[in-house]
């Protein structure tokens, strides 16, 4: 295995991170999808991986939002 790679980034509530593997072009750009970044990850994902899968590789991606605790007390 390569050596592995370990980042460290913020993340405050309602942000959302986003994975990819190798088989997603590194092109995309949030900002073309107008409201899309507030729309559900896997919806997110989905469409990441439809509109930029290079189709010659296995190609993952993965979207996860972070949200504040709340107390059910």
């Amino acid at each position: 295995m390569p050596r592995v790679h370990e980042f460290t980034y913020d993340w405050p509530p309602d942000a959302t991170v986003i994975l990819h593997s190798d088989g997603i072009q590194t092109r995309w750009r949030l900002d073309t999808y107008p409201g899309l970044i507030g729309r559900h990850p896997a919806l997110l994902a989905g469409v990441l991986h439809r509109d930029f899968t290079r189709g010659r590789d296995d190609a993952t991606v993965l979207c996860i939002r972070h949200h504040e605790s709340r107390s059910l007390a």
